[in-house]
């Protein structure tokens, strides 16, 4: 079945992924305005959005849906940005369906698979989800997706996204980051473009963990993005979208 899926612009297409817990719709101001020079194509991943819930996901699922989805829509090889746990999805596309993307745009992401600790703390919101439902992970969630002094609209833009997911999907998406692959390796042998994209606090990549994973991959390009936590496209779309274009519109490799 075909994703559900905003698209916006006309010229050259990007796929943009969104993150957890939220959907598309966490791109919307960003896909404003790369709109005006792009086509820029925003799915709804299995089980989010407007999808019907999902109690089973993985990530590499995920990844054949979207390359499906580039494929049906006659925009690929195109580059793909991620958020979060769409950075996963992407990377997971340029590893088993290197045709289907030309260019990887990271944002606020990260390649390693979770530690003990942090898968730990993916059962905790899987159980949190199941138990007391989707405004429970956001609020749980919070301290890591904005930045200390997010404004209140961009809080209550993410809450609402949050609270409209199904429990059920939050469940097995937290499951399926936690079982997600190691890209660690996988990113310096990639033959395409890789672009990197943080707020500056973010707190699951700070800047010098971010730091650290753009030294790790030769060639990538590193931006950091002012004002803004883990969901910068929301906090400070403007600058994402800067970043993007100027990534958009450097020479492949």
């Amino acid at each position: 079945m075909l994703l559900p899926f905003t698209e916006t612009g006309r010229g050259q297409p990007i796929m943009l992924v969104h993150s957890f817990p939220a959907d598309r719709r966490i791109w919307s101001a960003v896909a404003e305005i790369l709109s005006r020079q792009f086509r820029v194509i925003c799915p709804d991943l299995h089980g989010f959005g407007a999808n019907p819930p999902a109690s089973k996901l993985s990530i590499n699922a995920m990844a054949k849906d979207i390359a499906d989805l580039a494929v049906t829509l006659h925009a690929a090889p195109c580059p793909m940005g991620g958020l979060s746990m769409g950075g996963y999805v992407i990377q997971a596309v340029a590893r088993d369906y290197p045709a289907t993307i030309n260019r990887l745009i990271l944002v606020d992401t990260k390649a390693a698979a979770d530690n003990p600790a942090q898968r730990d703390a993916r059962d905790a919101i899987a159980a949190l989800a199941y138990e007391h439902g989707s405004s429970a992970v956001f609020e749980k969630m919070r301290p890591n997706l904005l930045s200390p002094d997010a404004k209140p609209a961009a809080v209550g833009f993410a809450r609402m996204i949050a609270e409209a997911q199904s429990p059920i999907t939050l469940t097995a998406a937290s499951l399926a980051m936690r079982d997600r692959d190691d890209y660690t390796e996988l990113l310096p042998r990639l033959k395409i473009p890789i672009h990197l994209i943080f707020g500056e606090h973010d707190a699951t990549m700070p800047p010098e963990a971010a730091n650290a994973l753009h030294e790790s991959v030769p060639g990538s390009t590193h931006t950091q993005i002012s004002g803004a936590g883990h969901l910068s496209p929301l906090e400070n779309p403007a600058e994402v979208a800067a970043a993007i274009t100027a990534a958009l519109q450097s020479k492949p490799l």
